[in-house]
């Protein structure tokens, strides 16, 4: 096997981002660019260059659609790339991934019995209550459902506390039987799309960093436009919006101790 350089990973991340992008375009899908792939495209025309990955949005009708159109080729865009959805076998994740197998990567944390390429991810945009209390009790359950399950499937406590590592220890110990036993992560990924048939005007980023940070009107799910490195893809139009709400003065350089790649990961050709 060959090590893959940073600048290899970030063009196979863009041929997935591409043929993900002609899939949805060709079955009247939606998505958008997002997180740091859209502060990269906005920012730098393309990737951050001190970022190593590709995030994208989906509404949840379009997300789950992409998985059932999906299921008739069993799962693969062509040949080698991949969607890996929480069915999968030997996937730890409760969102959706686009794999590369043609590639295998080691996450640092990670348990190896979890198996991945180079991906991209896609997160769902779910629906919230109106009501603020809901909302609140809503976002809390699942933000702690998804750590929790965490703790389960990282090799390691990767924080600095001592508290949270007793914390983490004593749950990794008593709920990674019992969260395999109930298969967690298909709970979790259900628990996101509770609110899917109700008449609410509020989206959220449900499945990942901090959802309460990417609560917005549904008004927000109008496309454009938007150049990354050099091609053409779909993001918010008032992408402003998103990425002050996620960034604050995203225009604003971090200071360079803070240009650094934030994956601990490492990538190899098969």
């Amino acid at each position: 096997m060959r090590k893959l350089e940073i600048d290899e990973i970030k063009k196979i991340e863009l041929e997935i981002l591409k043929t993900i992008s002609e899939f949805c375009d060709s079955n009247h899908l939606k998505y958008y660019l997002t997180y740091g792939t859209l502060l990269g495209a906005v920012r730098h025309k393309g990737f951050i260059p001190w970022d190593d990955d590709i995030d994208i949005n989906m509404p949840r009708n379009d997300y789950d659609r992409l998985q059932t159109l999906l299921k008739n080729q069993h799962f693969l865009f062509n040949e080698y790339t991949e969607l890996k959805t929480p069915d999968s076998k030997s996937y730890q994740y409760q969102f959706l991934k686009v794999f590369d197998n043609r590639t295998i990567v080691y996450e640092k944390n990670m348990k190896k019995k979890y198996k991945a390429s180079v991906w991209i991810d896609i997160f769902p945009l779910d629906k919230l209550p109106e009501e603020k209390k809901k909302q609140n009790a809503f976002m809390s359950k699942l933000l702690k459902m998804r750590k929790y399950y965490f703790y389960t499937i990282e090799k390691k406590f990767s924080g600095n506390s001592t508290f949270g590592n007793i914390k983490y220890s004593i749950i990794k110990f008593i709920m990674t039987p019992i969260y395999f036993l109930i298969n967690q992560k298909k709970r979790i990924a259900k628990y996101a799309r509770k609110y899917i048939n109700k008449n609410t005007k509020y989206v959220f980023f449900s499945l990942n960093g901090d959802s309460y940070k990417t609560i917005f009107e549904d008004n927000i799910l109008e496309q454009t436009d938007i150049i990354f490195e050099d091609y053409k893809f779909t993001t918010f139009k008032n992408y402003d919006k998103v990425l002050t709400q996620l960034y604050g003065d995203y225009m604003q350089l971090p200071p360079p101790e803070k240009r650094v790649l934030a994956h601990s990961l490492t990538a190899y050709w098969k």
